[in-house]
């Protein structure tokens, strides 16, 4: 593959994982928004349920962002392998992911994804777990609304 070949490949895994990442990011704004919004609090049953899904939902996006990012990676050890040959050895985008590899971003790459995760996770879970209506809160003056 051409040097242009293997850039474009990596700008489109690089594209999904942003798109992913949007999903990501669009589901979680969704879910805090939903559990301020309802004015009850969840049964044991819809927590089960929301935990349920959730967890699905996390497990299939983690994989498709590991798995574009494994892609990136291979893509940029192709560009690397050109950066040090005589046909794109004077190219800078071909230096630069280059050195990015060299460097070890790629691993904390998968590091943050892999915590990213883990920590959202974690306050989705915490959050389904504890929900208390907004009412409940106002009767034990958790915090202070006016109406």
């Amino acid at each position: 593959m051409t040097l242009y070949e293997l850039l474009d490949l990596n700008l489109s895994a690089g594209t999904r994982i942003d798109v992913q990442l949007s999903i990501f990011i669009t589901v979680h704004l969704a879910i805090f928004g939903g559990i301020i919004y309802v004015d009850r609090p969840l049964r044991g049953k819809e927590k089960i349920t929301s935990l349920i899904i959730y967890t699905i939902f996390a497990l299939l996006n983690y994989h498709i962002m590991k798995n574009q990012l494994d892609i990136s990676k291979s893509l940029v050890s192709e560009i690397a392998k050109l950066a040090i040959s005589s046909c794109c050895g004077d190219s800078e985008p071909a230096q630069y992911f280059a050195e990015q590899l060299k460097s070890g971003k790629y691993n904390i790459k998968d590091l943050s994804l892999i915590f990213g995760h883990l920590i959202f996770y974690l306050i989705v879970f915490l959050s389904i777990l504890f929900d208390k209506s907004l009412a409940k809160m106002r009767e034990n003056k958790i915090y202070n609304i006016k109406n």
